[in-house]
């Protein structure tokens, strides 16, 4: 948000902030009751860290960014953080899930019924989000907790990605692509053949068991 550039600035200090406070903690013996705390306080730190910026160098004043992250626990648990409309799904038993709900005015309007779901990704006003990271002092953050049994895809990505290609063809492509890397690609791909001229960032998680 904000530019091409402060955009870019604002996604690499979420990324690099939420990293080095989840690492840090777990790393101090967090305890694995909290996770939930943990993932809305890195984010909290991420927030304040793109805002300070910002305040800091008028050419970045309004940047801001997403925010969506799975961190992987134990035993196939998995707890999401979420600010914006990027998404993520769960991949399970040839199904796919949203697990995020994404923040925008679009989607609010889905929720109090004034617009009919199937609508909303042609909505002219779809980009508009009512969250995002940098742009106050606080941020309400989504949280979720859930599990990801063998076999499961999760697929976190931004509304570059999920804009542009239909939910079965995000299942389909998931699916046929034993390779993650091979599947990230080939979805890059498809979004930029759909039209799609926005950030397109994708991340699959995929469980094993040994």
């Amino acid at each position: 948000m904000g530019g091409h550039n402060a955009g870019r600035l604002a996604a690499s200090i979420a990324i690099d902030t939420v990293s080095a406070h989840i690492e840090s903690a777990l790393e101090n013996g967090t305890s694995t009751n909290d996770h939930r705390s943990l993932v809305v306080g890195a984010i909290h730190e991420a927030n304040l860290m793109i805002k300070t910026r910002a305040e800091g160098d008028r050419s970045l004043i309004g940047m801001g960014t997403t925010c969506t992250l799975a961190l992987v626990l134990g035993n196939g648990r998995c707890m999401m953080g979420h600010v914006g409309d990027s998404r993520l799904y769960r991949i399970h038993g040839g199904e796919i899930r949203q697990l995020s709900e994404d923040h925008s005015y679009v989607q609010e309007l889905v929720n109090c019924g004034a617009l009919k779901p199937e609508a909303a990704a042609t909505h002219p006003k779809r980009n508009i989000i009512t969250r995002a990271l940098g742009l106050g002092d606080d941020v309400s953050v989504d949280t979720f907790e859930f599990t990801v049994e063998d076999g499961d895809t999760l697929l976190l990505c931004s509304d570059g990605l999920s804009g542009y290609i239909p939910e079965a063809s995000l299942l389909s492509a998931c699916e046929a692509e034993p390779d993650l890397e091979r599947g990230v690609d080939g979805l890059v791909d498809q979004a930029i053949e759909a039209g799609g001229s926005d950030n397109i960032t994708c991340i699959l998680i995929r469980r094993r068991e040994a």
